[in-house]
This record gives structure tokens, C-alpha cells and sequence, in this order.
């Protein structure tokens, strides 16, 4: 984790390509793959596309840049960090 947060301090949020790789380094370690949605923004700043495009054209897919259900409502499970 140490080396991913190193990673982070240097990417060029500017640089579409370098956020999809941060992206999918984060999502690695899970073992879990990108949701469908996740997966097409990624796909398309590793292409090269403008972030802000990106996300003004997934809007719908991330409501207010939230995981959410399909009623826009954001989601959350009490029982994975109760503490």
C-alpha cells in the first residue's frame, strides 16, 4: 500500500492515461474487477480522452460522483465497518 500511495503523489491529474493506470492499481489488490460502468471511463482516459468529457458523459453512471443504487440514492452497508 506503501507503494501505491507513493505512486499517487506523482500522477499527473491532468494526464488522462496516468489516472486510468492509478485507477486500475487501486482496483488490483481488491481482486475485484470494475464495475461495468468504472471500466468504461477507465477504457476511455486510457485512450486518451479528456477527464472532464469522461465524466460529464458517465454523469448518469455516478450521480453526484457516488456509488449508488438505480434510484440515485447512495449506498451503504453498515454491516462491512461497524465500528
Amino acid at each position: 500500500m506503501e507503494d501505491l500511495a507513493r505512486d499517487f503523489e506523482n500522477i499527473d491529474e491532468n494526464n488522462p492515461r496516468q489516472v486510468a493506470a492509478a485507477m486500475r492499481r487501486l482496483s488490483a489488490p481488491s481482486g475485484e474487477p470494475l464495475d461495468p460502468a468504472m471500466e468504461e471511463a477507465v477504457r476511455r482516459l486510457e485512450a486518451g480522452e479528456n477527464p472532464e468529457k469522461v465524466e460529464e458523459a458517465m454523469a448518469d453512471a455516478f450521480p453526484d460522483g457516488a456509488a449508488s443504487d438505480s434510484s440515485g440514492t447512495t449506498t451503504h452497508d453498515g454491516g462491512l465497518y461497524d465500528l
